[in-house]
């Protein structure tokens, strides 16, 4: 059970989370701004930011080297993967599910007047986005 004062806590964090706003806007403009943002980011980094990301590319390497003896290990003595979480898991990541999201709340926050949802759908398609841009530069 939780204590009450970890409820006080849960109820402060979404109280103030539903206050603040990263993104005032959510229009098409805003998408390509942002958009040319992500990808011009680089050239205004510091010696600071090329150095995070240079540790950032060996640590994944490195960990891109036990990948297959890690997988071996786990794997083992699995079934043939027909369990109900992995079978969620596999339909939670695929890229349809995003695509389904964020058009639900899009089209349902025009439809009842919802900024909330239709801001959360247009946050959802962005990131989808930016993840299958970040995916298809590497």
């Amino acid at each position: 059970m939780l204590s009450s004062m970890m409820h006080r806590i849960i109820f402060t964090i979404l109280l103030f989370t539903s206050l603040t706003f990263s993104q005032n806007k959510y229009d098409f403009n805003q998408f390509v701004d942002e958009g040319v943002d992500y990808f011009s980011a680089p050239f205004k980094w510091e010696a600071k930011d090329f150095l995070f990301f240079g540790l950032s590319i060996g640590a994944t390497y490195g960990a891109m080297q036990l990948d297959k003896t890690m997988k071996d290990f786990t794997q083992t003595g699995r079934s043939e993967n027909s369990s109900i979480p992995i079978l969620a898991g596999r339909f939670y990541g695929e890229p349809l599910t995003p695509l389904v999201l964020s058009t639900f709340f899009i089209i349902n926050g025009n439809s009842t007047g919802n900024k909330f949802q239709k801001k959360l759908g247009f946050e959802i398609a962005q990131a989808s986005f930016y993840a299958i841009a970040t995916a298809a530069t590497n």
